[in-house]
């Protein structure tokens, strides 16, 4: 579990989940250490590094095929919700809602 100390040092210590430690605490910068220090051992294959390669452009077009259909998603609503606020404005205009309505209605579909 990580704490603060001093508002800037971050301490790690044990849960005691599996029993006592003989280190009350570790420093983050010792643990990032020892952490980099093991990854820098692993070695893979030519094969492994391209499916790698592979996996991370799937994923990425995965992403990206997302975020575009949440992007059209709210542009869609987005039209939807000014074309309401044009026909409303326009009965305003007309006299068929009042004052009120109109800024209720407004002020909600902004919010929207």
């Amino acid at each position: 579990m990580g704490e603060i100390q001093k508002g800037r040092y971050i301490y790690y210590h044990c849960t005691g989940n599996r029993g006592k430690c003989p280190e009350p605490f570790v420093r983050e910068d010792v643990l990032d250490g020892h952490f980099a220090g093991e990854l820098g051992r692993l070695v893979f294959d030519d094969g492994v590094l391209d499916w790698i390669k592979t996996a991370l452009k799937h994923s990425q077009s995965d992403k990206k095929r997302e975020n575009e259909e949440v992007i059209a998603r709210l542009q869609k609503q987005f039209l939807r919700l000014q074309n309401c606020l044009d026909a409303m404005y326009d009965d305003k205009l007309d006299g068929v809602i009042d004052t009120d309505v109109f800024e209720r209605k407004a002020a909600e579909w902004n919010v929207e």
